[in-house]
């Protein structure tokens, strides 16, 4: 199987209203008992119903192993190989529909990597692409999307570290956004189990007039589908918002609307 592609490219139909809608699903956990599967086979049917595209934002799977931090591997209720298969079986529509974009890693799909090589996202994404490819972003990914004439640049990234606060979560994907993801349009980050977003205006230069101009910047985080006990209430953890960010890519004029 090949490496993530260097950029995912893709083209999107506009809705009758002149955009493109797109949902990124992520942070999942199946397999845990904590795991909200209605919510997520929900999700999956609006996208369905009204053509939303998904990206996959890592750990879809709850994959406790013996190395793997804390009790995850006896707590889990489905093995692991039964949480690929489930998977797979859920986003199948999703991928037999070409709404499914592309798949990232998260931190505990990377468990079984760091002991046995094996990549599942990788597989899982091998598994969902026929008609239609699903590519394998790895761990954070630079796409470009075309919503009729227009183009978007978007990075993906699943994201690192524990915040206990909405304004840490949210201080994460910023620093990601000013930093590696600067000349991004859109910056998409899970991990954090919360639904939060910002827009940024910063100044620029257009190259053609030669005038300044000010071009806007999106941050959000992208949610999650687990309750919060566990190592979230030993924690201390703020909760976060259950579910995923509804993202509109405007055709025409470059423009972003971002809602829960």
């Amino acid at each position: 199987m090949a490496p993530p592609i260097k950029l995912n490219l893709r083209h999107l139909e506009t809705n009758s209203k002149g955009y493109a809608e797109f949902l990124p699903l992520g942070d999942i956990h199946l397999g845990s008992s904590g795991c909200f599967v209605d919510k997520v086979q929900a999700n999956i049917q609006y996208c369905l119903a009204k053509h939303v595209y998904v990206a996959t934002m890592g750990d879809l799977l709850e994959m406790g192993t013996k190395g793997s931090v804390g009790a995850g591997v006896y707590e889990q209720i489905m093995q692991p190989q039964e949480q690929i298969d489930a998977m797979i079986e859920m986003l199948r529509p999703l991928a037999d529909a070409g709404l499914l974009l592309g798949m990232l890693d998260g931190n505990h799909e990377i468990r079984p990597h760091n002991t046995t090589g094996i990549q599942v996202t990788k597989l899982m994404s091998a598994a969902l692409s026929g008609k239609h490819p699903v590519p394998y972003l790895g761990y954070s990914r630079w796409n470009y999307w075309y919503v009729g004439g227009t183009g978007y640049k978007i990075y993906l990234t699943h994201g690192e570290g524990a915040s206990k606060k909405k304004h840490t979560k949210l201080k994460k994907v910023l620093d990601i956004a000013q930093g590696v993801a600067s000349r991004a349009d859109l910056v998409c980050m899970g991990h954090v189990h919360d639904i939060l977003f910002e827009a940024v205006r910063y100044p620029d230069i257009d190259p053609k007039t030669k005038k300044k101009v000010y071009i806007k910047q999106y941050a959000c985080t992208t949610g999650g589908y687990h309750d919060d006990e566990g190592y979230v209430a030993m924690k201390n953890y703020e909760p976060g918002l259950v579910g995923s960010p509804k993202i509109k890519l405007f055709s025409g004029k470059k423009d972003i609307h971002i809602s829960m």
